[in-house]
């Protein structure tokens, strides 16, 4: 099974928890601004009975509900099961505990199948709008999780889609609104049962502007901390930081994802000045000294 992440780098212009980033899928919605919007948070999470909601509508026997409000579900029988067949008792392990043997069963994966991708989507928002709970700024979007078999040479011998999972992508003000304060993600089997869910979302209020930095001077930031991976654009994003203390609110973060290179990049995340003051040292000489790349209109 594989999984595929968008390499970027993050920089937080300012000094409250919480941020606007740029990311280069919306060089041409903020590249021009001197200003953006600042977001209060207002509340966080579901309540218990938004919770119980939530619940209800998937079916579910139980959520999990942090003190934060973050409800997650997981069904560890079901959720990405790969079909075996049970071939008994195996030899204890390294410290003497008993082991069993377990043979993918070829047949069954071949027999795997997937709720359809738009029709997952159209479920899963559908049923977060029935009760309440679908955020006015988020998008659906559905992927499977594959499983691939191969054999010693490489050959492929069988391969399916084990689920379909359901994510949200999130706006404010045009910009993307990312993170793990703001994620919905409902997994699905081929029967359409929900194997896995999290929920993680507050509420915000706009509340004022703050500087931000022209796009010469973010681009040589994001660069800087790129370096060596040659940067692409570089634009904002808001971006909503885990749940281990609640922030005062959301401000302007700098994203730029690397041009394709050698294998996936992983966010890397750097803290740097606000926007008046002075600029980071930039690299020294190299390829990373390249003029910014042209921003998209």
């Amino acid at each position: 099974m594989s999984t595929r992440r968008r390499g970027a780098t993050l920089l937080a212009l300012s000094g409250m928890l919480g941020a606007v980033a740029l990311t280069g899928a919306t060089a041409g919605t903020a590249s021009a601004a001197d200003e953006l919007p600042v977001y209060a948070v207002r509340s966080e999470g579901l309540t218990p009975e938004q919770a119980a909601a939530l619940q209800r509508a998937f079916g579910l026997e139980s959520v999990e509900r942090t003190p934060e409000g973050v409800v997650t579900f997981i069904d560890e029988d079901r959720h990405l099961r790969v079909p075996g067949i049970d071939r008994g008792a195996g030899r204890p392990d390294e410290s003497g505990q008993a082991t069993s043997q377990t043979q993918l069963d070829l047949d069954a994966v071949r027999g795997l199948r997937a709720v359809p991708l738009d029709e997952a989507a159209k479920r899963v928002t559908e049923t977060l709008r029935g009760v309440g709970l679908l955020p006015g700024n988020a998008t659906a979007s559905a992927s499977h999780s594959t499983l691939d078999i191969t054999d010693a040479n490489g050959n492929a011998v069988a391969g399916a889609s084990l689920d379909t999972t359901v994510t949200f992508d999130f706006q404010l003000d045009g910009l993307p609104l990312e993170g793990p304060g703001s994620k919905i993600r409902v997994s699905l089997d081929g029967a359409g049962s929900v194997t896995q869910l999290t929920y993680s979302t507050r509420v915000l209020a706009r509340a004022g502007t703050v500087q931000v930095l022209g796009y010469d001077e973010r681009y040589s930031r994001c660069r800087a901390a790129a370096y060596p991976l040659q940067l692409g654009l570089a634009d904002y994003i808001y971006w909503a930081p885990p749940w281990v203390a609640r922030p005062p609110g959301l401000r302007p973060l700098g994203t730029g994802p690397p041009l394709p290179g050698p294998g996936p990049v992983d966010r890397l995340v750097v803290r740097v000045p606000p926007a008046r003051r002075p600029r980071q040292p930039r690299p020294g000489p190299g390829p990373d000294r390249a003029a910014p790349p042209a921003r998209r209109r």
